[in-house]
């Protein structure tokens, strides 16, 4: 019973981790391609959403 209760908590808490993780890399795609002052078509390549012609 015991087991289960840390398993779940675990499981939780990784699920937790790995969105505060996604979050935080958006946010430092983000604060990049301020830096960069890439535009919406630049950032679309860079991400892999289209390929450059």
């Amino acid at each position: 019973m015991e087991e289960q209760k840390i398993k779940k908590h675990s499981r939780k808490l990784v699920e937790r981790a790995i969105k505060h993780q996604k979050f935080i890399s958006n946010r430092v795609d983000q604060m990049v391609y301020k830096l960069y002052d890439l535009t919406e078509e630049e950032i679309k390549i860079v991400e892999g959403v289209i390929t450059k012609e």
